[in-house]
């Protein structure tokens, strides 16, 4: 059974002249506004979601109403929590994914025409341990997600029609990171499309990881990352800010500040071209690094850079499926954004993030119809 709570919190409410307001300070329109959103979010966030998942504890918070003419816009934020439905990680499309590659590189059938059907038989078999730890990881992580709630946050925007207060479906709006996308951006793709999406990209990947294994080279040399200490950090500092940095605000973000303390935090050292104190810092450790040119201008290059004998590659570049919890997500939109990962059970994941500071966000968009976002996981981790 649903839960349904409301929790109303106006930071702006917009009275257009000659509106009679109640003795509490309160129109009767606002109040059917509020409830009117709550349960045309809950519905939205219900239906595009139910394909995987049953939602619960569900509560709306209304910080800005404002009236223009015939509209009333509203922004809310939601909190809920969702649980999966399958019984079992392989249940899952990523799983269901992995083990049809699987499968293909021991059946030629299979692999005619496709990029496995170009590796040797060395390669065949590196690319069939690759496989091999991708499933058992995939199987020890997605265990914590399999029957347990997770806690969820989204923002969104919407416009009422002011005089009959219905929702006009079409302006509904999500919340990621410093502005609002389309509504399809939060839906989630069937299991049919997401199955799909994620052979063809897991095949691409492992025929290119087993034809060129530059990755469990690069590993070998590579202090651990401690993925969940990184994640415990950001638990804890996504507010209030340690205090210990700067805040980063004042000088145009604090989102990759944020980010590279968390990665930090987990065990990846500082150097000269990616550091903080409380009154010095790098480029690489506070810009994103989306608009820059050079290998180390900026957090994700630095953290992906295998050139030269500056290059760590620290992270790799993955599918959105397979960045776990210590993995960050960069925007790849008009503006400049990152936000560290907190959770993925394969089908959507949560991210804190600062600037507009956010905590355990659900994230759904598509990554195969949306080419808006990169994700990066750690090249050498510790389940700890």
């Amino acid at each position: 059974m649903k839960t349904k709570l409301f929790a109303i919190l106006f930071t702006a409410i917009l009275i257009m002249p000659g509106t009679a307001v109640s003795a509490a300070g309160m129109r009767e329109e606002d109040s059917r506004i509020q409830r009117n959103a709550s349960d045309y979010l809950y519905n939205f966030v219900a239906d595009s979601y139910g394909e995987y998942y049953t939602i619960d504890d569900w509560s709306a918070k209304i910080f800005s109403i404002s009236a223009d003419g015939g509209e009333t816009a509203v922004e809310a934020e939601v909190a809920y929590t969702k649980t999966l439905k399958a019984r079992s990680a392989d249940e899952l499309p990523y799983m269901k994914a992995a083990a049809g590659v699987k499968a293909a590189l021991s059946d030629s059938a299979k692999r005619m025409g496709g990029p496995l059907a170009k590796l040797s038989a060395l390669q065949l078999s590196q690319a069939a341990s690759l496989i091999d730890k991708d499933i058992a990881f995939q199987q020890s992580e997605l265990k914590q997600y399999i029957g347990a709630k997770q806690n969820c946050t989204n923002r969104f925007k919407l416009t009422f029609n002011t005089d009959s207060l219905a929702v006009d479906a079409n302006s509904l709006q999500v919340f990621y990171g410093v502005d609002y996308f389309p509504k399809e951006d939060f839906y989630i793709d069937s299991e049919a499309v997401m199955t799909q999406g994620i052979t063809e990209k897991l095949t691409a990947q492992i025929a290119q990881e087993a034809s060129s294994p530059i990755k469990a080279t690069v590993a070998a040399n590579l202090p651990v990352y401690h993925r969940l200490t990184a994640r415990a950090y950001a638990q804890t500092y996504w507010k209030p800010y340690n205090t210990a940095y700067p805040d980063q605000n004042p000088n145009g973000g604090d989102c990759a500040n944020f980010v590279s303390q968390c990665i930090f935090a987990g065990g990846i050292p500082k150097d000269n071209l990616w550091s903080s104190t409380l009154n010095n810092w790098t480029v690489s450790w506070v810009n994103t690094g989306k608009n820059a040119q050079a290998n180390n201008a900026g957090l994700w290059r630095y953290m992906t850079n295998n050139q030269g004998t500056s290059g760590k590659q620290y992270f790799y570049e993955c599918l959105r499926s397979q960045a776990a919890a210590g993995g960050f997500i960069l925007w790849k939109t008009g503006y400049s954004h990152v936000a560290f990962i907190v959770a993925n059970d394969t089908v959507t994941m949560q991210y804190n993030a600062h600037n507009y500071d956010q905590h355990e966000v659900s994230f759904s968009t598509s990554e195969f119809a949306n080419n808006d976002y990169r994700f990066f996981f750690s090249t050498n981790y510790a389940n700890d």
